[in-house]
C-alpha cells in the first residue's frame, strides 16, 4: 500500500504521520475435534459440515472450523494484545446425524459441534 511500510513483528509505519501501530499476529494451530465436552472453554458458535459419508462431513466440519478460528484470530490481531502467539481452538461435543433427501443419494451426513477456545481472547487467561 502506498504510504505504509511493514516492519518485522507486524508493526506498520505510515508515511504521512510516521506513527507506528503495533499489530499483534496470532496463529491458530490445527483444530482439535472431540466428541466429548468439558465445562470449560469459551464458545464461538456452532459449526457444521456435511457430506455423503460421515468422514466427508467431519472433514468439512474441520475445514470450516479452522477457517472460522483463523478469521477470529485475524480480527483479534487488530486489537491490542500481549504479543504474537497461538490461540487454540477445539470443536467439542461433535455429533453426526443422517439427513434424508428426496434425490440420490438418499442420505446426507451432517457433523456438528461447538467451536470453543480455552481463552476468550488471545493473550488472556481463562
Amino acid at each position: 500500500m502506498p504510504g505504509l511500510q511493514q516492519l518485522p513483528g507486524g508493526a506498520v509505519v505510515t508515511g504521512r504521520t510516521g506513527n507506528v501501530h503495533a499489530m499483534t499476529r496470532f496463529s491458530v494451530p490445527p483444530i482439535t475435534i472431540r466428541t466429548t465436552a468439558s465445562d470449560g472453554g469459551h464458545p464461538h458458535g456452532v459449526m457444521l459440515g456435511q457430506g455423503l459419508q460421515p468422514l466427508d462431513a467431519l472433514t468439512e466440519l474441520t475445514r470450516k472450523a479452522q477457517l472460522e478460528a483463523e478469521a477470529l484470530a485475524e480480527l483479534a490481531s487488530g486489537d491490542d494484545g500481549n504479543g504474537a502467539g497461538e490461540w487454540r481452538f477445539e470443536v467439542v461435543d461433535v455429533r453426526f446425524v443422517g439427513a434424508g433427501s428426496d434425490r440420490p443419494p438418499a442420505l446426507l451426513w451432517v457433523a456438528y459441534g461447538t467451536l470453543v477456545s480455552a481463552d476468550p481472547h488471545p493473550g488472556t487467561d481463562s
